[in-house]
């Protein structure tokens, strides 16, 4: 029996809030750019992992990868809402960049 192939990850649209842009950078990474004009530039504010993965040495070790395949603003909490494609929640501080898991990632892929 042949294996499974994994397929890319989703494509995460960028946002923009409040003068940031919020884009997913990498797996599991967000950055956060503060967006200039022409004469200001864009400058990075963090750059930060959102959640850890832990990898069994005995399995491929990209079906065990957990890709973001969401990002959007929680305006009431402050918090940049990110989630991924095994349905975990993390909510990001805006302002402190403090992370909070709502809901963590499934460990297997289903």
């Amino acid at each position: 029996m042949l294996a499974k192939r994994r397929g890319p990850p989703a494509i995460v649209t960028n946002l923009i809030h409040d003068g940031i842009k919020y884009e997913r950078d990498g797996m599991n990474r967000v950055v956060a750019t503060k967006v200039g004009g022409e004469i200001v530039g864009n400058r990075i504010l963090w750059n930060i992992p959102i959640y850890a993965i832990t990898y069994d040495p005995h399995l491929e070790r990209d079906v065990q990868d957990v890709w973001i395949n969401s990002l959007s603003i929680n305006a009431s909490e402050n918090c940049l809402v990110v989630k991924t494609e095994r349905d975990g929640v993390y909510h990001v501080d805006l302002l402190t960049q403090t992370i909070s898991a709502i809901k963590l990632f499934t460990s297997r892929r289903r």
